[in-house]
């Protein structure tokens, strides 16, 4: 008896295992959270009461009738230096639209879709770990019943780590990102405003190579604009209208430094590549 309850025992635990391992799995694998949390009769109708996200969890939440006092607020806190991606699924649907709306941490609009019909990502937004953002969800249009004038949702964030994503705002020579050697240095183009500028310090002597590129394969209107400077905020080169990969080289000594600036292109509506994550890798020759 004591055997076969041990069998038993041992046989319970590798289930808990195997049932932890897969969720965790499934995480890694979907992106989509483990849990959920309900919202549905929160006051968070501003800034201030804000509800929570959690890592890795749904949020269920109600936002009743048509109106901007109406509107549900969250904000989420970044764990990791990467990017993030918001999603929202509508899952009664009372209202014609929902729209979603992301700000920073000062309010400053990021991103929004005012006609959602069904479930919507946001566009890649990154950030360094600590980093906060709000969020907002109204309904849009006429409800199709008297009685029931609220949508119900699910709302979660989906995080990727990466830690040689740029910090934001590397707007200028003095705040420019440093470039990892042998590294797939990432960054991210946020509006039609937005500039991220690098910097690379040579180890030793030598040729390095500076490649740009982008790989999803979704579509980039007109790509972005690359430029080459030396220490001295001279421009050397430069490659206009990229749309997948580039490269520039330059010879340097020990302790000599390069920036790389990145920009739309410049083209005056450039939507596509807003969002879009790009790399650039520095190579010795």
């Amino acid at each position: 008896m004591k055997k076969l309850k041990k069998i038993l025992l041992l046989l319970s635990v590798f289930v808990l295992i195997s049932l932890n391992c897969n969720s965790i799995t499934s995480y890694a694998a979907t992106g989509k959270p483990t849990g959920k949390i309900s919202d549905v009769k929160g006051k968070n109708h501003n800034f201030n009461s804000a509800t929570k996200i959690p890592v890795k969890k749904y949020v269920q939440g109600r936002v009743e009738n048509n109106s901007y006092s109406n509107s549900d607020y969250y904000k989420y806190k970044s764990t990791e230096k990467g990017y993030v991606q918001f999603n929202i699924s509508r899952i009664k649907k009372n209202y014609r639209h929902l729209s979603l709306y992301v700000y920073d941490s000062n309010n400053r609009l990021l991103w929004e879709d005012s006609l959602i019909d069904n479930v919507t990502t946001t566009f890649k937004l990154n950030f360094k770990k600590g980093t906060t953002y709000y969020l907002k969800v109204e309904t849009r249009g006429y409800a199709n019943t008297y009685a029931d004038k609220y949508d119900e949702y699910l709302i979660w964030a989906v995080e990727t780590k990466s830690p040689y994503m740029e910090v934001e705002k590397n707007d200028n020579f003095v705040k420019a990102s440093a470039l990892a050697l042998n590294k797939n240095n990432s960054g991210i183009i946020m509006d039609g405003s937005d500039e991220d500028y690098f910097q690379f310090k040579a180890p030793e002597n030598g040729t390095y190579r500076f490649t740009f590129s982008y790989t999803t394969g979704e579509s980039i209107g007109y790509g972005w604009n690359m430029y080459f400077y030396n220490q001295d905020g001279d421009e050397l080169k430069k490659k206009e209208s990229v749309m997948t990969r580039t490269t520039f080289s330059k010879k340097m000594k020990k302790g000599e430094t390069a920036y790389i600036i990145i920009t739309n292109s410049n083209y005056t509506y450039n939507v596509p590549i807003w969002g879009e994550l790009y790399t650039i890798k520095v190579t010795k020759k």
